[in-house]
């Protein structure tokens, strides 16, 4: 019994000694912001803003599938340039 009280009591100094080194850490970043961030802050503290609500969950509806009929495609044929052809472009240059 003695032990898990003197387990409590470390824990308790334990966390005092981080609210203390949070309370200076926020001490000093609040001597570094502007005035008009520090008041927005000290208001948001004062006034937390309350819980959102959770959304209402939205029951699916069903969707019936529609029958979709194929399309017949022709292939298209490509017309290759004849290399014999000059080229008549004004960006080619012939070497």
């Amino acid at each position: 019994m003695n032990r898990l009280t003197q387990r409590l009591e470390e824990r308790d100094q334990a966390y005092e000694n981080l609210t203390r080194q949070f309370q200076n850490f926020q001490n000093l970043v609040m001597a570094f912001l502007p005035p008009d961030a520090q008041t927005r802050l000290q208001q948001q503290q004062s006034n937390p803003t309350p819980p959102q609500q959770q959304p209402t969950p939205v029951q699916p509806t069903p969707v019936q599938p529609t029958p979709v009929q194929p399309t017949p495609v022709q292939p298209q044929i490509e017309q290759q340039e004849d290399p014999t052809e000059e080229n008549h472009s004004d960006d080619y240059v012939d070497y």
